[in-house]
């Protein structure tokens, strides 16, 4: 039997009729499965052939360049001076940072994990009083703890963080008091920030936060110093900003960046380092796009379930995609093993529909 025509087109989000999947030809290419793999009911190529699934249990070393310094277990926290007023707060898992200005406090974001230590951290610094605090987005995991801030405390957030939080109606996250479109320069005592808002690089709302006089850039959940990023690309509302975005932090002059999260703060090379992972990665995916066959899998998925082969067709892209990122990046950016195959499948997905 003559194999139906297939749409090629699948891999641009176009939908396979039923009847395509039926009729297959008796002599289909074959795919060799990895060599550990004997089981013949698996599909070819299928998610696991060719690299070990993420498990968290069992995960590569991590390398030297993504360890940061040592949290002292007594407080839960870490203090580190960045230059001029301006100081970071990390707990190994999240980081935000405080100025005191001379004439109050600047705080920028409260996560929930650090909580009332971040008070702590301020006041073992400065008795000056927080005066204003600065949301960088709307997420719970960033603000989600900033009604410990005092009354009266003037509040600062992009319009469309504004709104969702009006939204939200989370007392944990009081709404802003002043929110702006596009730019906002704060000045307040000795020290001034910008604000700007260069779109949905992560989701609506997300601001670059820049201390001009001490080269101190702060941008939430785009750049990952020492790791690759969160899984789905950081769950990410749209790709092709958030990839745009690593352009535009390399437009400010900066000595160091906080991205938010994990081990350490960043430099101008952790931001070069991700943007050529991203760049790989896109060229991965749309390598694997093009390369991966979509015959081979059609006679082993049940002809009336279509998404059994976008699954099919879909994972193999991903872990042929997964399989270069891995190879390239192993030992330069730590959890590549956990996060390459959920960032190929992104990309790729974001190559079809965006």
């Amino acid at each position: 039997m003559r194999l139906l025509a297939i749409p090629v087109l699948l891999s641009y989000g176009i939908a396979l009729p039923v009847s395509g999947l039926a009729a297959c030809s008796d002599d289909q290419p074959t795919v060799e499965l990895d060599s550990r793999r004997d089981d013949s009911s698996r599909l070819p190529l299928s998610p696991g052939d060719l690299i070990a699934l993420p498990n968290p249990y069992k995960t590569d070393p991590v390398p030297a360049a993504s360890l940061g310094p040592a949290i002292p277990m007594n407080k839960g926290y870490l203090v580190q001076h960045l230059g001029g007023n301006v100081y970071a707060v990390c707990d190994g898992a999240y980081q935000t940072m405080f100025i005191p200005t001379g004439s109050g406090v600047i705080v920028v974001d409260a996560p929930p994990t650090i909580g009332t230590r971040l008070l702590d951290a301020i006041h073992e610094t400065t008795s000056e009083p927080i005066t204003h605090v600065i949301y960088s987005h709307h997420h719970t995991d960033h603000i989600g703890a900033a009604d410990m801030f005092p009354p009266g405390v003037i509040r600062i957030a992009q319009t469309e963080t504004g709104a969702l939080l009006a939204a939200d109606h989370d007392p944990h996250r009081p709404p802003p008091t002043v929110t702006f479109d596009t730019s906002y320069t704060l000045k307040v005592g000795t020290e001034t920030l910008q604000l700007d808002y260069h779109g949905n690089v992560h989701e609506p709302g997300n601001i670059f936060i820049y201390a001009p006089n001490e080269k101190v850039l702060m941008l939430v959940d785009v750049v990952y110093p020492g790791w690759v990023p969160f899984e789905r690309l950081a769950v990410s509302q749209q790709i092709p900003p958030w990839i745009a975005a690593h352009d535009t932090i390399l437009t400010y002059d900066f000595t160091w960046y906080l991205g938010g999260h994990l081990t350490r703060i960043g430099t101008r090379d952790d931001v070069l380092l991700q943007r050529q992972y991203v760049q790989d990665l896109r060229a991965a995916a749309a390598a694997a796009l093009q390369s991966v066959q979509l015959a081979p899998l059609v006679p082993h998925v049940d002809p009336q379930n279509p998404w059994a082969l976008f699954m099919a067709y879909l994972g193999s892209v991903a872990e042929q995609c997964a399989t270069s990122q891995i190879a390239k990046y192993r030992g330069k950016l730590g959890a590549i093993d956990l996060h390459a195959y959920n960032h190929c499948w992104t990309m790729m997905e974001s190559l079809r529909i965006d």
